[in-house]
């Protein structure tokens, strides 16, 4: 994923293309930063969190969102890290695939952008310190990174035999 700078204030953009062309299914797994279960009400930041909020937007390559997803409709697993599933081209959610887990795409490609938004001064995977381009191989891990595969490879990769 790449990085951008918006206009806003303390937010920071990452961005990337995604496409049916190198599979039907794209598994994402990164370990998100941990934000509060409310929203920003003027309280003081609390110690345990790391960024005040986050959501990833999956859109057509030109054009509106097709389906935004907030940091707390994603869940987190037991390691910690979050995982999306991806279907593109309108192919349905298989039975091995927790539905929190799965977004469907209408699309054969899209453009994925991640939004950080005020990110914990003590946090290492403030990237808006960084200058726009590839994120650093040490912080890649809080970025979504992706699988492309196809419904046996998924089956493997969610472990569902």
């Amino acid at each position: 994923m790449s990085l951008f700078k918006g206009a806003n204030e303390g937010a920071v953009y990452l961005g990337s293309r995604i496409s049916s062309a190198h599979g039907p299914f794209l598994v994402f797994r990164w370990k998100a930063p941990r934000t509060p279960v409310e929203t920003f009400d003027g309280k003081p930041f609390p110690a345990e969190e790391e960024m005040r909020f986050w959501s990833l937007v999956f859109s057509p390559p030109e054009g509106a969102a097709e389906r935004s997803l907030p940091d707390v409709e994603v869940p987190v697993l037991p390691n910690g890290y979050r995982q999306l599933v991806v279907g593109f081209n309108g192919v349905g959610r298989p039975e091995f695939v927790p539905e929190r887990q799965w977004v469907g795409l209408k699309l054969a490609e899209a453009r994925l952008t991640l939004r950080y938004m005020q990110a914990a001064i003590g946090y290492r995977g403030n990237l808006s310190r960084l200058p726009a381009g590839e994120v650093p191989a040490e912080l890649r891990d809080i970025v979504p990174g992706g699988t492309y595969c196809n419904a046996g490879q998924l089956r493997e990769l969610l472990g569902r035999r």
